[in-house]
């Protein structure tokens, strides 16, 4: 849509909604595989939940307060939505010389959220959405690597509330997303068994598409996946039991 010129909010919904329609009949069709236990969380998945909650009600208060205050964002990320959202179409941003073939990826999803009002209050909110994902991503590869739920929950929280973490909410920049998706992409190239196989191979494509237009490095992510791909169903996983056994 952007290099046919129909970068304009109504088309963008359609397409997405479109997007969202095909999404839903694929979970539908090939369906879904459960993360966790249809079971309560314990005191401590409680604890570590409520913790994260409250930082991402905090960090959503934050974007809206505050604008960004990231030189990268401010200089190269912020001019170029700018320019497509002035022009309606994608065009290539001259005046900052080679930074202008940069991968885009995450400025055009940034991009949507400054299309209804045509300004930036809530242009970081991707970054909020990718920080939940993140966390998720790592509960998903937590069990499915033979962590129990407590533990991958924990492990989950910790991360998200890493001090290097927060401080990237606030950004036009991609570095949470890149590690959201490359986890994400991890954790389904993981599974083991065959129901649902072709949806975890559709999700790992989708993000290997993702991570070669976010980032410079994201061809090497992709590098890193595939052979993941190919030979995740059949992949035993007992390192960790055994160091554990050798600990007791």
């Amino acid at each position: 849509l952007g290099f046919l010129g129909w970068y304009r909010l109504v088309p963008l919904i359609i397409s997405e909604a479109l997007l969202l329609i095909l999404g839903l009949e694929l979970v539908r069709r090939w369906g879904a595989a459960r993360i966790l236990a249809a079971r309560a969380p314990n005191a401590i998945e409680a604890g570590a939940l409520l913790v994260v909650l409250i930082a991402g009600g905090l960090g959503m208060a934050d974007l809206v307060v505050h604008p960004t205050r990231n030189f990268d964002s401010l200089a190269y990320h912020l001019p170029v939505m700018a320019r497509w959202v002035s022009a309606g179409r994608l065009q290539l941003f001259t005046e900052l010389g080679q930074v202008a073939f940069y991968p885009s990826h995450w400025e055009l999803l940034s991009s949507f959220l400054v299309l209804p009002a045509r300004e930036d209050l809530l242009v970081a909110m991707p970054n909020l959405l990718a920080w939940g994902q993140l966390g998720l991503a790592i509960l998903l590869l937590a069990r499915r690597l033979g962590a129990n739920r407590e533990s991958a929950v924990v492990a989950s929280s910790l991360v998200l509330l890493m001090p290097s973490v927060l401080s990237r909410l606030d950004v036009i920049q991609p570095d949470i997303a890149l590690a959201a998706v490359f986890l994400t992409a991890m954790g389904f190239a993981l599974r083991r068994n065959s129901s649902g196989r072709r949806l975890d191979v559709a999700v790992v494509l989708v993000s290997l598409g993702l991570l070669a237009g976010l980032k410079l490095s994201g061809p090497i992510f992709v590098l890193m996946l595939l052979p993941l791909l190919l030979l995740g169903p059949g992949l035993e996983w007992r390192g960790a039991a055994q160091i554990m056994r050798r600990l007791d």
